[in-house]
């Protein structure tokens, strides 16, 4: 069974997700795969199973299962040697001089569970850093031609300042974290979708969004999509280079594992415009949500905080950031909002770059928690963006 279960844990969520998004979305969820992949991993994984039936789960998803139950049966030897030390009323200097003599046999059985559970985790976490690569890069914005360069990097700059401020401060302050990981996952929230084409016109009743824009404006809200990918995307190179395999909590042939996925990323966007779409949409998606979520217990309760700011930040704090970009440049309120809705469709973007920087040790599972459950409602918040739209644009008339 132990040669067998580090491909459980990959093969059960990867269906568990596929299944449960295709059947959300014959329910009429148009955006499922994040939602999809998320309710397989919390069935799945420690949330539900892990409960359910705690040793199944530790054997195929956790490992190390041997070396948990001797570091136990440690402790409790030790602790028992204290308590009949304790009872011949000793010094406490006796008692010290044995607390150190057991500590380096308790690290070196912490060690080994440590090792056990990385490497029977190995090939999830492998595959993880490959599936995270090639969805980042394959939803990467095609470059336009040349367009106000200049002002596409201002307004770029301008959101991730703005998200990143938003969501670092709510990290350090309210969740009491470090610089890095507030920057990580602020980046998180930062990226943008690759839709370079913005809503159509649509009826909702008897409202009507119409959006009318230029070529050079519509070029110019593309570039501002590639500027911050590509920060991103560079940032999460550097937390993939400079996290050592120690510290890092992953194998050391991690780099090889991205190089891979950033190759298959470059085979997904030559794909056929269907198949792209399947991969993209469904499939890419959903698996890589579940996966990650399948060893996060969402009941923690660590989590409460974490998944209470993705609910509030979701896609609005990226959103609030492009559209007060470019009212600084000069474009109306109402414009700004309606050009900027298409970029904020980045939830697939969002679960692929927090899964690199999870994978690289940026990002705990809390804040990795946070960063899935707001992808998950900037998606589920999509169809009611347009109504919100028609909402701001009666205002501006009647004003």
């Amino acid at each position: 069974m132990s040669a067998v279960a580090p491909i459980l844990a990959i093969l059960i969520p990867t269906a568990a997700a596929v299944l449960l998004t295709l059947l959300l979305r014959a329910a009429g969820l148009t955006r499922a795969a994040i939602v999809g992949g998320l309710l397989a991993g919390v069935f799945v994984g420690a949330t539900v199973f892990g409960r359910a039936a705690p040793d199944v789960y530790e054997r195929w998803f956790v490992g190390g299962g041997a070396e948990r139950e001797a570091l136990e049966q440690l402790r409790s030897r030790q602790g028992a040697d204290i308590e009949a030390l304790q009872a011949t009323d000793i010094s406490e200097v006796a008692i010290d001089e044995l607390l150190a003599r057991q500590r380096p046999e308790r690290e070196q059985a912490m060690a080994a569970h440590e090792a056990a559970m990385h490497q029977h985790q190995a090939w999830r976490v492998q595959t993880l850093a490959i599936a995270a690569l090639a969805l980042l890069v394959a939803c990467s914005p095609r470059l336009r031609r040349p367009v106000a360069w200049s002002e596409s990097l201002f307004a770029a700059l301008w959101m991730i300042t703005v998200t990143c401020g938003i969501i670092g401060l709510a990290v350090v302050f309210a969740f009491e974290g470090a610089r890095g990981p507030a920057v990580a996952l602020g980046l998180t929230f930062s990226v943008v979708g690759a839709g370079a084409n913005l809503p159509s016109a649509r009826e909702d009743g008897a409202a009507m969004i119409a959006v009318l824009t230029s070529v050079e404006a519509r070029d110019r809200l593309v570039n501002i999509a590639f500027i911050v990918w590509f920060i991103c995307f560079v940032a999460a190179v550097t937390a993939v280079l400079a996290a050592a395999p120690p510290d890092a909590a992953v194998p050391g042939d991690l780099r090889i594992a991205l190089l891979a996925g950033a190759v298959l990323g470059v085979a997904a966007k030559l794909l056929p415009r269907r198949a792209r779409r399947s991969m993209l949409g469904l499939g890419l998606p959903a698996i890589l949500t579940a996966l990650l979520v399948v060893n996060v217990d969402l009941l923690a309760p660590t989590m409460i905080g974490p998944l209470i700011l993705g609910l509030i930040v979701g896609g609005d704090a990226r959103w609030f950031g492009l559209a007060s970009g470019l009212r600084w440049l000069g474009w109306p309120w109402s414009s700004a909002w309606v050009g900027t809705m298409p970029l904020i469709d980045s939830a697939a973007s969002q679960v692929s770059i927090a899964a690199v920087f999870f994978v690289s040790g940026w990002l705990n599972e809390p804040l990795l928690a946070c960063a899935i459950f707001g992808a998950a409602v900037c998606d589920l918040a999509h169809p009611l963006r347009p109504r919100l739209l028609t909402m701001l644009s009666e205002q501006s008339e009647r004003q």
